[in-house]
């Protein structure tokens, strides 16, 4: 009879350890997964950012060749535009 309560005993403490170390796993799995998660949407929102960042500076760059090409002077380009005449001169000479 001792027999029997020492491995019922025994049984029930190991399935006690059995389950917590699983849900330790299933915890660590779900923290893994809910931290890509917020890497990911941070990365892509970053992303995004700098790809409306780019698409406006290339707007404004074709804006400020043509307004060149019309023959407008800087002065006026940055009068227009509302940048200032030093970053105009610095887009211009970027354009080559």
């Amino acid at each position: 009879m001792a027999n029997a309560d020492l491995r019922y005993a025994y049984d029930v403490v190991e399935k006690d350890r059995r389950d917590a170390v699983a849900h330790d796993a299933y915890l660590r799995k779900e923290a893994y997964q809910e931290a890509y998660q917020e890497a990911y949407q941070e990365a892509f929102q970053k992303a995004y950012r700098d790809g409306e960042k780019k698409g406006e500076k290339k707007g404004i760059c074709k804006i400020i060749a043509n307004m060149v090409a019309k023959g407008l002077s800087l002065q006026d380009i940055s009068d227009m535009t509302g940048i200032p005449l030093a970053d105009v001169r610095t887009l211009v000479a970027q354009m080559g």
